[in-house]
Parts: structure tokens; C-alpha cells; sequence
């Protein structure tokens, strides 16, 4: 029998996030928090579902608000067990390749609390940045401070995974940076 864990919604928090690509210069869009002075971590963009909201629509919006920057899910090849809805109910549990999916490719369940009787998900999509939103910003000279204590910066993808500051986060970004392998320009 497979270990269950339940949680009601009063002890269950879900968010979810993205990994930003700006595909032409092969970068990465991190978030620099500074919590105190002299220290800061480098995090993706992420934050709670609202009520009723979808997870990828989250997932946006979170970015948006967190970035500034406009962006979109990216169309990629996801390996994953889900199936297709015209697959029939005997189609098994098996990896299947879905094409121009812009799914949750990740999900991170981390427990939380002091007793740790609550938990955290975490879905992560694969996004772009809005072409056009990157340039104007890059003509403008924007610095990157979205507020006090946050602030943008674009890494390329191996000092992204060099810097962030949690390996949980590196392990999603490696992943992420599998999937856009395959993508050739933006779409």
C-alpha cells in the first residue's frame, strides 16, 4: 500500500511560481531579497494561489507581481503520467511525452510549522518573458529594485544554478532548463 498524507485546508498552503526565461539571452530571472543588512538570497519568483484562481494563472500573476515583468507560460515537451483527455480510462501509468504542454512540470511539498502539521505545495511552470517588456526596461536603464529589499537580476543558466540560494530551487531550475532545451525561439 502507498504512504498517505492528508491535510485539511486550514493546515494547507499552495503556491505556485516559474522559472523566467529570456530565451534569446539565455538568462534567468531571479529575485534578490535582502532580509537584513549584508545578507541576501537569490529566489525564484513564486506566492499563493488565490481562491479560485487556476495554479498556472497563480503562477503568472505571482511573477508578474514579483518582476514587474510581463510574461507568458512556455510551450514545451513534458514528460509526465498525466493523460490525455481523448486517452482511454485503460491508457496505464506510464511517462508519456505531451508536446507544447504548458503544464506544472515540477512540484515541491515542503512541511511546515513548528510542529511541522501544516504543509507548503509549490507548482512550477515554465515561462517567458514578454519580449517587449524586456527591451523597454533594458532602454530605460531600469535598475531592477522593485522595492525595498527586492530586486530583479538575470543570470545565465549556470550562475543561476551556482547562486541560488536554496539547492530545492536548483533542482527545479535544472529541470526547467532540460525542458527549454528543446525550444528553438520564442514563441
Amino acid at each position: 500500500m502507498s504512504e498517505q498524507i492528508q491535510y485539511p485546508s486550514t493546515s494547507l498552503t499552495e503556491s505556485a511560481g516559474t522559472v523566467l526565461f529570456h530565451l534569446p539571452s539565455r538568462t534567468i530571472c531571479l529575485l534578490s531579497q535582502t532580509k537584513k543588512p549584508g545578507y541576501s538570497e537569490l529566489l525564484l519568483p513564486k506566492g499563493r494561489r488565490n481562491v479560485d484562481e487556476s495554479r498556472a494563472a497563480a503562477s503568472l500573476r505571482e511573477t508578474t507581481e514579483e518582476t514587474t515583468y510581463k510574461c507568458s507560460l512556455l510551450p514545451v515537451t513534458l514528460p509526465s503520467r498525466q493523460t490525455l483527455q481523448e486517452e482511454d480510462e485503460d491508457a496505464g501509468d506510464k511517462v508519456r511525452a505531451h508536446e507544447n504542454c504548458t503544464e506544472s512540470f515540477y512540484m515541491q511539498l515542503r512541511k511546515i510549522g513548528r510542529e511541522k502539521d501544516r504543509a507548503k505545495i509549490i507548482w512550477w511552470f515554465v515561462a517567458q518573458v514578454d519580449e517587449e517588456d524586456y527591451e523597454k526596461k533594458k532602454v530605460e536603464g531600469w535598475d531592477g529594485v522593485v522595492k525595498k529589499g527586492l530586486s530583479v537580476e538575470w543570470l545565465g543558466y549556470d550562475d543561476t544554478i551556482a547562486e541560488l540560494s536554496y539547492e530545492t530551487d536548483v533542482d527545479v531550475v535544472k529541470a526547467a532548463i532540460e525542458l527549454v532545451k528543446g525550444v528553438d525561439k520564442v514563441t
